[in-house]
């Protein structure tokens, strides 16, 4: 059986045997939290048909300024030499900048 078990920093998939026996655990994957961000962003980016362009411009309407290359850097593998990790902050503000642009007006009582 496997499952998820998600630290404070890291998200484990981690296996364990149909045996009842204690210590019968095992790592399968040891993954940074920071890469699920990026995939999260990247399947919501898949998701609206968005280009570079209006994923920039979003983050835009809550004043969140990156370059274009800044965000190119974000979907680049880990280990790449110009990879940069996807803080939390970019995920947040980029919701915010989509419920901003897609959220309809009157539900915001303006």
């Amino acid at each position: 059986m496997k499952f998820l078990v998600a630290t404070h920093s890291y998200l484990l998939t981690v296996e364990v045997s149909d045996s009842l026996e204690l210590g019968k655990v095992t790592i399968v994957m040891f993954v940074p939290i920071v890469t699920q961000l990026r995939q999260i962003i990247a399947t919501i980016k898949i998701a609206f048909d968005l280009k570079a362009e209006d994923v920039l411009a979003i983050l835009d309407l809550v004043d969140v300024h990156i370059s274009k290359h800044e965000l190119s850097a974000l979907f680049r593998k880990p280990g790449h030499k110009h990879f940069r990790e996807c803080k939390d902050q970019i995920l947040r503000n980029f919701l915010m900048g989509l419920q901003i642009r897609y959220r309809d007006n009157s539900e915001l009582g303006t």
